[in-house]
Protein backbone atom coordinates (compact mmCIF):
# COMPACT_ATOMS: atom_id res chain seq x y z
CA UNK A 1 0.00 0.00 0.00
CA UNK A 2 1.47 3.30 -1.07
CA UNK A 3 1.09 6.22 1.26
CA UNK A 4 1.69 9.89 0.94
CA UNK A 5 4.16 11.02 3.56
CA UNK A 6 2.94 13.65 5.96
CA UNK A 7 4.75 16.95 5.71
CA UNK A 8 5.21 18.49 9.09
CA UNK A 9 3.93 21.95 9.90
CA UNK A 10 7.56 22.97 10.28
CA UNK A 11 8.29 22.20 6.63
CA UNK A 12 9.37 25.78 6.06
CA UNK A 13 12.69 26.14 4.27
CA UNK A 14 15.63 27.38 6.33
CA UNK A 15 16.43 30.97 5.40
CA UNK A 16 20.15 30.46 6.08
CA UNK A 17 20.68 28.21 3.08
CA UNK A 18 19.69 28.13 -0.57
CA UNK A 19 16.33 26.63 -1.46
CA UNK A 20 17.89 24.25 -4.01
CA UNK A 21 21.61 23.56 -3.79
CA UNK A 22 23.49 24.96 -6.76
CA UNK A 23 24.74 22.20 -9.02
CA UNK A 24 22.12 19.71 -7.87
CA UNK A 25 21.33 17.74 -4.76
CA UNK A 26 24.12 15.60 -3.32
CA UNK A 27 22.83 12.42 -1.65
CA UNK A 28 24.56 9.93 0.64
CA UNK A 29 23.04 6.45 0.92
CA UNK A 30 23.61 4.56 4.17
CA UNK A 31 22.16 1.06 3.84
CA UNK A 32 23.67 -2.32 4.62
CA UNK A 33 22.07 -3.93 1.56
CA UNK A 34 24.13 -3.40 -1.62
CA UNK A 35 21.11 -4.23 -3.78
CA UNK A 36 19.05 -1.46 -2.13
CA UNK A 37 21.88 1.00 -2.67
CA UNK A 38 22.22 -0.07 -6.33
CA UNK A 39 18.48 0.40 -6.95
CA UNK A 40 18.60 3.87 -5.39
CA UNK A 41 21.70 4.86 -7.36
CA UNK A 42 19.95 3.77 -10.57
CA UNK A 43 16.80 5.68 -9.58
CA UNK A 44 18.66 8.91 -8.87
CA UNK A 45 20.77 8.57 -12.04
CA UNK A 46 17.50 8.98 -13.97
CA UNK A 47 17.09 12.50 -12.55
CA UNK A 48 18.94 15.57 -13.72
CA UNK A 49 19.23 17.19 -10.30
CA UNK A 50 20.10 14.40 -7.80
CA UNK A 51 23.52 12.77 -7.58
CA UNK A 52 24.59 9.99 -5.23
CA UNK A 53 27.95 11.16 -3.91
CA UNK A 54 28.57 8.34 -1.48
CA UNK A 55 27.43 5.02 -0.14
CA UNK A 56 28.10 3.23 3.11
CA UNK A 57 27.05 -0.10 4.56
CA UNK A 58 27.67 0.36 8.29
CA UNK A 59 27.21 2.89 11.05
CA UNK A 60 30.99 3.31 11.37
CA UNK A 61 31.25 4.42 7.75
CA UNK A 62 28.50 7.03 7.95
CA UNK A 63 30.37 9.95 9.54
CA UNK A 64 33.65 9.65 7.59
CA UNK A 65 31.77 9.19 4.32
CA UNK A 66 29.59 12.22 5.02
CA UNK A 67 32.59 14.37 5.91
CA UNK A 68 34.33 13.32 2.70
CA UNK A 69 31.31 13.76 0.39
CA UNK A 70 29.47 16.73 1.99
CA UNK A 71 25.93 15.57 1.10
CA UNK A 72 22.85 17.79 1.16
CA UNK A 73 20.57 14.82 1.95
CA UNK A 74 21.41 11.58 3.76
CA UNK A 75 19.14 8.52 3.67
CA UNK A 76 19.91 6.27 6.64
CA UNK A 77 18.67 2.75 7.28
CA UNK A 78 18.13 2.54 11.06
CA UNK A 79 19.25 -1.11 11.05
CA UNK A 80 22.78 -0.44 9.78
CA UNK A 81 25.22 -2.79 11.52
CA UNK A 82 27.95 -1.52 13.80
CA UNK A 83 27.75 1.89 15.41
CA UNK A 84 24.17 2.91 16.20
CA UNK A 85 23.14 4.71 12.99
CA UNK A 86 20.93 7.20 14.85
CA UNK A 87 23.81 8.18 17.13
CA UNK A 88 25.88 8.58 13.97
CA UNK A 89 23.15 10.94 12.71
CA UNK A 90 23.58 13.09 15.82
CA UNK A 91 27.36 13.14 15.35
CA UNK A 92 26.98 13.92 11.66
CA UNK A 93 24.77 16.92 12.41
CA UNK A 94 27.38 18.20 14.87
CA UNK A 95 29.90 18.27 12.02
CA UNK A 96 27.56 19.06 9.07
CA UNK A 97 24.61 20.93 10.59
CA UNK A 98 23.09 21.81 7.19
CA UNK A 99 22.77 18.14 6.16
CA UNK A 100 19.16 17.00 5.80
CA UNK A 101 18.85 13.48 7.21
CA UNK A 102 15.96 11.08 6.77
CA UNK A 103 15.51 7.58 8.07
CA UNK A 104 14.87 5.17 5.18
CA UNK A 105 13.43 2.09 6.85
CA UNK A 106 11.96 -1.23 5.85
CA UNK A 107 9.14 -0.88 8.37
CA UNK A 108 7.62 1.86 10.47
CA UNK A 109 8.72 2.02 14.11
CA UNK A 110 7.25 4.77 16.27
CA UNK A 111 10.14 4.63 18.77
CA UNK A 112 12.72 4.95 15.99
CA UNK A 113 10.74 7.76 14.36
CA UNK A 114 10.54 9.77 17.60
CA UNK A 115 14.19 9.12 18.43
CA UNK A 116 15.32 10.13 14.95
CA UNK A 117 13.33 13.36 15.18
CA UNK A 118 14.83 14.15 18.60
CA UNK A 119 18.33 13.60 17.20
CA UNK A 120 17.74 15.96 14.29
CA UNK A 121 16.41 13.86 11.42
CA UNK A 122 13.91 15.66 9.19
CA UNK A 123 12.14 12.66 7.74
CA UNK A 124 11.12 9.03 7.97
CA UNK A 125 10.55 7.25 4.68
CA UNK A 126 9.59 3.65 4.01
CA UNK A 127 11.40 1.46 1.50
CA UNK A 128 8.07 -0.16 0.63
CA UNK A 129 6.46 3.09 -0.55
CA UNK A 130 6.33 3.95 -4.24
CA UNK A 131 9.95 4.22 -5.36
CA UNK A 132 9.00 6.71 -8.07
CA UNK A 133 8.09 9.20 -5.31
CA UNK A 134 11.52 9.11 -3.64
CA UNK A 135 13.25 11.72 -5.85
CA UNK A 136 10.52 14.24 -5.04
CA UNK A 137 10.85 13.45 -1.32
CA UNK A 138 14.61 14.07 -1.57
CA UNK A 139 13.91 17.40 -3.28
CA UNK A 140 11.51 18.37 -0.49
CA UNK A 141 14.16 17.56 2.10
CA UNK A 142 16.84 19.47 0.18
CA UNK A 143 14.49 22.45 -0.03
CA UNK A 144 14.32 22.56 3.77
CA UNK A 145 11.11 20.58 4.26
CA UNK A 146 10.39 17.60 6.45
CA UNK A 147 8.79 14.39 5.21
CA UNK A 148 7.38 11.94 7.75
CA UNK A 149 5.41 8.88 6.70
CA UNK A 150 2.18 8.16 8.53
CA UNK A 151 2.16 5.50 11.26
CA UNK A 152 0.46 2.24 10.16
CA UNK A 153 -2.80 3.12 12.00
CA UNK A 154 -3.05 6.35 9.98
CA UNK A 155 -2.31 4.81 6.58
CA UNK A 156 -5.08 5.02 4.06
CA UNK A 157 -7.01 7.72 5.90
Amino acid sequence: MTTTPIRSASAVPDTDRPIRPAGGIRVLLADSHPVVRRVLVDLFEETDDITVVGECGSGEELLPTAIRTRPHVVLVDPTLPGTDPLEAVRELLDVLPSARIAVHAGAFCLVTSHRAQRLGAVGYLLKGDDLADLPQRVRELADGGSVWCAPPADRGR
